[in-house]
């Protein structure tokens, strides 16, 4: 039985954001299984594929969860239902609120893909809102004070009592995010 890291990349985003690149390497270095989904797709269809995947990584041992931006959301998500170890990068809270300013086609920012999105999609992720954490302690937040996209200080509010690291200055792609991914590794891989 071994490990397994699922990465989930924010809204518009993918697998190979740098980000997943550094967690991904990192893992890989450790031995550790490493599975980031493209998650360009609706909120419910994002949520059945992240399920999906934490079920089939749970037959090879234990399984953590980390997340940037609306895969913040959606590991806040998965860590509520199922008590898992996470780690919340720049965390969209009510994602639902911004979602309804993006109804039509956007394409991805890695250039790959085009997301059609519906107004469907605030519903959705409405019903996805992360139940409370089972113990907070097994949750890591990283939040970017001069974040351009998201107010940190809503998910400092909304999750008070885990783990932050706050970045003085940071940006919502976590400009740098080397000098955090072993603290992040290094907490997703304690025992379970």
């Amino acid at each position: 039985m071994s490990a397994t890291v699922l990465y989930l990349h924010g809204f518009l985003s993918g697998p190979g954001s740098r980000k997943a690149c550094v967690l991904g390497e990192l893992c890989r270095k450790r031995g550790v299984r490493y599975v980031a989904p493209d998650l360009n797709m609706s909120p419910k269809e994002a949520a059945a594929l992240i399920w999906s995947e934490y079920e089939k990584a749970r037959e090879f041992g234990t399984v953590a969860v980390a997340g940037a931006s609306l895969g913040g959301f959606y590991a806040a998500w998965l860590a509520g239902r199922t008590g898992i170890r996470a780690a919340l990068l720049n965390p969209a809270v009510a994602p639902w609120e911004i979602v309804k300013l993006y109804n039509g086609d956007y394409p991805s920012f890695l250039g790959d893909k085009v997301v059609h999105v519906s107004p469907e999609y605030a519903g959705e992720l409405r019903g996805l809102d992360a139940a409370p954490f089972a113990d907070p302690s097994r949750v890591l937040m990283l939040l970017s004070t001069a974040d351009e996209v998201l107010d940190w200080q809503c998910a400092a509010r909304r999750f008070p009592d885990v783990k932050t690291i706050i970045i003085e200055g940071g940006d919502h792609r976590i400009t740098g995010f080397e000098k955090y991914a072993a603290e992040v590794s290094d907490f997703l891989l304690q025992p379970q």
